[in-house]
């Protein structure tokens, strides 16, 4: 199932506010940008409301997420982070290293991340993996960056 992809509807993407941060769709992708001073920055792509409500979606059937995405720029991070959030406040899955699944991610070329969703179990957090929101990433840019990523797909399999 695609959560997003060039023209896909959702809520959209959000993120933190920073002096030198812009977010947007640029030539068919998702593109991040910062140059930010020392910071930790998330970002992410919501497809349904923040809400209690709402029931979000499923991902218990689900085995794995995908990512596409590249990273360039003359001052990258220490890591890229993936994590998953259900509504509420601090719903939120324990990070995961994107590096620590591609120690080639920050080589300006295209690569497809898989991430197995078992990965994000974890008994002492709040987020419900059948209630699914949001996808978040982020970085620590402990002295500061200067990057982009591209994201042009993700989804889930089963």
């Amino acid at each position: 199932m695609i959560l997003w992809a060039p023209k896909h509807i959702g809520v959209g993407w959000v993120a933190g506010q920073g002096k030198a941060t812009s977010i947007k769709e640029e030539k068919g992708w998702f593109r991040y940008h910062t140059a930010d001073a020392e910071t930790f920055s998330e970002w992410g792509w919501q497809w349904a409301p923040w809400n209690p409500t709402f029931d979000g979606t499923d991902f218990a059937p689900y085995s794995s997420i995908d990512i596409d995405l590249r990273m360039s720029g003359p001052k990258m991070p220490p890591d890229l982070l993936l994590s998953l959030a259900s509504p509420g406040d601090h719903h939120t899955t324990p990070r995961d290293s994107l590096f620590k699944r591609d120690k080639k991610l920050s080589d300006g070329k295209w690569h497809r991340i898989r991430v197995p969703l078992k990965d994000f179990a974890d008994s002492k957090t709040k987020y419900d993996a059948a209630h699914t929101i949001q996808i978040i990433l982020g970085v620590w840019n402990g002295k500061g960056g200067d990057f982009t990523v591209d994201i042009r797909e993700i989804c889930v399999r089963k």
